[in-house]
């Protein structure tokens, strides 16, 4: 048989498989039964021939050894040839309305049980979809969720038992340092993973609210860029960073919520080339790499093939908001964080979902497409390897039955993908043959307590080949993530410390999230579906010896840092705080790497930016739908939005093709949409719809890429069915059973919180560390003095204040700067660069003539008389005496409908323990910290007259406790009062 016959031959194979079609007519099953013979052997020949396996997918991983998959395999492989062009059309087929075998996943006898009759309103739950509510949840008997004996890793048991913490650092004053259980392994082989073994730390929902403070707390540890650096492997070094744990690559690491075992939650699983090659699906990972490299850094010209660009130099290409604050005098084109598939738009109600608004040439359409494709395949490769079977099937389930919109294929996975590209790395300018003036350390620096050199919690990395394989290599270089202890292969005289160098370039542009923006800060993504996962591709071009940079996962306390790799993958629950930090290198060192051999077959082309990071994950809109799916425009019927925006925006039909894969993907993915409304509208109209959706599915076709033909696939789930209809609602009510453990499992940090209280954190340490005034706000103007600090930077001279207003939770201020004659505004937190002695005399001068003066005295304050304990000889008070002041103070104003104000020091007892701790509301120099919003407190010129006004009135001075006897107000600065 000639190799056309059976390519055409295979070609009809797999679109009869594809379409999921068991019973053809008799004389064609009869036809195809002797191709399929032949075409089983052909694969086994090449097989044999090529000592190469073909990985099946995740989603039919429960049958890794039939026929029918292996004939799939092949005929979707690589190596098969396109159909032709002029195939024949199909004759007409019964469809096998339980042909497909995506669902159930994983077989389980119901025994006559009927999980429906769990539903609150079973006629409503009939329709196509996850319900959101109504559905009473069930533990799953997670006994049966394993994955297959020969799909197990073939690494074996890992060396290690624990991972323990490295020593911690000092409390600091402000803010919370990431601190990790003792993660434990598992005694025995546990299939429920691919790997067999995973470290586990219980989690306790009593500690809850604890740790949801320490994460609104959270400020990047000590040692996450490295110092030192080894002259004998030209490598960097880097310590152990005090309180986490360091990721081991292919092991996962879980959370048991409560500490019970099958409350499982996976934290974090990272992976590399090599822990990806111990199972079948590493072969295809490895060829998806290169192409993924290739679309990724670009290629120079190179004969007859013209310059491609790198994915971040698209023409057009447009950065997220993530990026909005990105100073864009200070990164490289390129920089940023970039929406490649779809975007959760805000605004209106709950928002929509929709492509992302980027750049549509069909330039940027070669490279975006082929990238989302390859990236959705790695994703359903990659993830099944990090997570257990059950968080796997629970995803699959809610992905197929949701119709979930993933980008870049038909089967279920993520619905949004950003690719952040940065330029940002310490870079230090290191003469390695000639150091001067460089100290060369006996040892290394030891940790907090000392015990480093005794403890070393950071399991062993693994050998990087000093020459390059058949699959290109970075050079090898000794293990240099953690420092050894005495007496290993490290030689103490070769360690250098580059502490000086490291953080004057740290200065320059070490800072992710210079380059990126929000997403190279501590950060959560709380808009994700929390029973999903995030995967996550870094692809890094950086010289052999580099640090890559630390990823840390801030609540878990876990960081991933490695060294000679080009792509690492990892998988995490993106709610909770994570972030990354920027790679260190050695200037000449890159300037080498360039032009070696094995840098030129992994790169093609060479730019500024030295990291790249594909971040797939699933919007919660999405994957719930919970919002309006930006399908198509207007209908004319059903819903015809009213919005005038409504032609600006995109929609999947017109705008989608690049995100949603290729013709298969996209025409399935409409169809199901559409069908799965259809039917739930009959229901909901309680119209007999009279047809199985599949009926109108059988007779519709669509051309693929080659010109052919093509029918539409059955559906994945078939609610119509009763038997897949029960199976169906047993799985979800396990899916409402892990929603309810990760519910226990979240701490409930939103993206507010987060910001407020980092910003606040930031303001403090700022305050702390540099001295800085504060912000020129009425309060901060009038009290105690304060010790200034002088400043390097000249300061703008104000000429005039013309004005002060109030707009929302901040002032305003209209000010004329010296030498300038435009008026220029500024908000209460962009005028801190004002901020000097000469403007700060402006300032009081403003106030003192239109700004706002302390609020009324209710009667019984106007009657007492002056305390000899003032302002400016109070003792620091302890906590429970603010308290209580401040609560005499409300409880007056109370009385007197009068707002209270906060802005006031408290009396306080002059025998006050001085040494008493200092409440976390008061701040360094005793003043109370008021966390009152402005908008809340009085506003000048509204509720009250100006401090002028009051000084003039004739109030008796000596019968007013705000006031001295010299009409000065007692809590006034120095700035104030004279």
């Amino acid at each position: 048989m000639s190799s056309s016959t059976v390519a055409h031959l295979q070609a009809l194979l797999a679109q009869l498989q594809a379409l999921g079609i068991q019973e053809p007519n008799p004389q064609l099953d009869q036809q195809f039964a002797a191709v399929a013979a032949l075409a089983q052997t052909e694969i086994q020949q090449h097989r044999h021939g090529v000592n190469q396996t073909v990985a099946p997918s995740p989603a039919t991983v429960n049958d890794p050894g039939s026929e029918t998959l292996a004939v799939s395999a092949q005929c979707s492989s690589p190596e098969s040839p396109e159909p032709p062009v002029d195939l024949p059309p199909l004759p007409p087929l019964r469809f096998s309305l339980k042909a497909d075998s995506r669902f159930p996943f994983t077989p389980i006898e119901l025994e006559g049980s009927n999980p429906s009759d769990a539903y609150l309103d079973p006629s409503r739950l009939r329709q196509f979809g996850t319900p959101l509510t109504g559905v009473l949840p069930l533990e799953p008997p997670l006994e049966l969720f394993v994955w297959p004996v020969d799909s197990i890793s073939t690494a074996g048991k890992p060396d290690h038992d624990k991972l323990l913490p490295a020593p911690a650092a000092p409390k600091p004053a402000i803010g919370y340092f990431p601190q990790a259980p003792v993660y434990v392994l598992n005694a025995e082989l546990d299939r429920s993973y691919r790997r067999g073994w995973r470290y586990a730390a219980p989690f306790y929902t009593s500690s809850r609210e604890q740790e949801r403070k320490n994460m609104l707390e959270v400020r990047m540890p000590p040692n996450v860029t490295p110092t030192h650096f080894d002259l004998r492997t030209r490598s960097f070094v880097a310590m152990p960073i005090p309180g986490m744990v360091r990721a081991p690559l292919g092991i996962p690491l879980v959370h048991h919520v409560d500490g019970n075992p099958k409350q499982a939650v996976t934290v974090v699983c990272a992976h590399s080339l090599d822990t990806l090659m111990e199972y079948e699906e590493g072969p295809e990972i490895r060829a998806l790499v290169p192409q993924l490299l290739d679309f990724t850094w670009g290629k120079e010209k190179s004969g007859d093939s013209s310059a491609v660009p790198g994915i971040f130099e698209l023409l057009g290409l447009k950065t997220n908001l993530r990026s909005k604050h990105i100073d864009l005098t200070k990164v490289q084109p390129g920089d940023g964080s970039f929406n490649l598939a779809s975007t959760h738009g805000e605004g209106e109600g709950h928002g929509h979902f929709a492509p992302a608004v980027q750049t549509d040439t069909p330039e940027a359409a070669a490279i975006i497409k082929p990238v989302l494709t390859i990236l959705h395949r790695l994703y359903r490769l990659v993830m099944p390897l990090c997570i257990s079977r059950f968080e796997w099937d629970i995803m699959e389930a809610n992905g197929y039955e949701n119709n979930v919109i993933a980008f870049g294929g038909l089967e279920p996975g993520p619905t949004s993908c950003q690719a952040n590209s940065s330029s940002a790395a310490n870079v230090v300018d290191l003469d390695l043959d000639n150091l001067p003036g460089i100290p060369v350390d006996s040892q290394l620096p030891s940790a907090p307590d000392g015990s480093l050199p005794n403890v070393s919690p950071d399991p062993p990395l693994p050998n990087v080949p000093a020459e390059p394989t058949s699959d290109p290599q970075l050079p090898n270089s000794q293990d240099s993530a953690q420092p050894s202890p005495p007496g290993s292969e490290h030689h103490d005289s070769s360690i250098i410390d580059l502490m000086d160098i490291i953080y004057a370039a740290l200065k320059k542009s070490g800072h992710l999230d210079m380059s990126i923006g929000a997403q190279g800060s501590p950060h959560g993504d709380f808009k994700d579906d929390p029973l999903w996962f995030t995967l996550f591709v870094l692809l890094f071009r950086l010289p052999p010896g580099s640090d890559m940079g630390a990823f840390l996962w801030m609540r878990s306390a876990i960081y991933l840092r490695e060294t000679d790799q080009y792509i690492l993958f990892t998988s995490f629950k993106a709610q909770d705080i994570h972030t990354g930090s920027a790679p260190t290198y050695i200037k000449k060192l890159m300037e080498a790497f360039v032009s070696m051999e094995v840098a030129n077959q992994l790169f093609k082309r060479f730019s500024s930016q030295v990291r790249v990071g594909y971040v797939m994950y699933p919007s919660r809109a999405a994957t719930t739908h919970s919002v309006q799916l930006q399908y198509t425009p207007s209908l004319h019927f059903l819903h015809s939005p009213a919005d005038p925006r409504d032609k600006q925006r995109k929609y999947y039909i017109p705008h989608g093709d690049t995100i949603m894969g290729d013709s298969r993907a996209r025409a399935n993915r409409l169809a199901r949409e559409g069908v799965y409304a259809l039917k739930n509208y009959f229901l909901q109209c309680r119209i007999n719809f009279g047809l199985n959706v599949n009926n109108l599915l059988e007779n519709a076709t669509y051309v693929d890429e080659s010109g052919s033909i093509q029918r539409l696939e059955p559906t994945p789930i078939d609610v119509d069915d009763e038997e897949v209809y029960q199976m169906l609602s047993l799985y979800r009510r396990f899916y409402f059973w892990w929603m309810r453990v990760i519910s226990l499992y979240s701490l409930g940090v939103t993206k507010p919180l987060f910001k407020e209280r980092q910003k606040q954190i930031k303001e403090e340490l700022e305050g702390t560390l540099q001295g800085r005034k504060g912000v020129p706000t009425e309060r901060n103007l009038l009290r105690r003095p304060h010790k200034s600090v002088s400043r390097c930077d000249p300061v703008p001279r104000i000429e005039r204040i013309i004005s002060r207003r109030q707009h929302g939770a901040q002032g305003i201020w209209t000010i004329v700067l010296e030498g300038n004659s435009h008026e220029v505004q500024y908000t209460e937190l962009t005028i801190e660069k004002l901020r000097s002695d000469y403007n700060d005399e402006k300032f009081k001068s403003y106030l003192k003539e239109h700004g706002t003066g302390p609020p009324k005295l209710s009667p019984a304050k106007a009657n007492q008389p002056a305390s000899a304990n003032t302002a400016e000889n109070a003792q620091p008070a302890s906590m429970a005496k603010v308290a209580r002041s401040m609560v005499a103070t409300v409880d007056s104003a109370a009385e007197s409908s009068q707002p209270a104000s906060t802005d006031t020091v408290p009396a306080v007892d002059s025998a006050t323990d001085a040494n008493s701790s200092r409440p976390g509301g008061v701040a360094d120099d005793n003043r109370i910290v008021s966390d009152t919003p402005a908008s809340d407190r009085p506003v000048g010129g509204s509720e009250q007259p100006p401090i002028s006004t009051v000084l003039s009135s004739g109030a008796n001075p000596v019968s007013n406790p705000i006031f001295g006897n010299n009409n000065v107000p007692r809590f006034c600065s120095s700035l104030f009062c004279s």
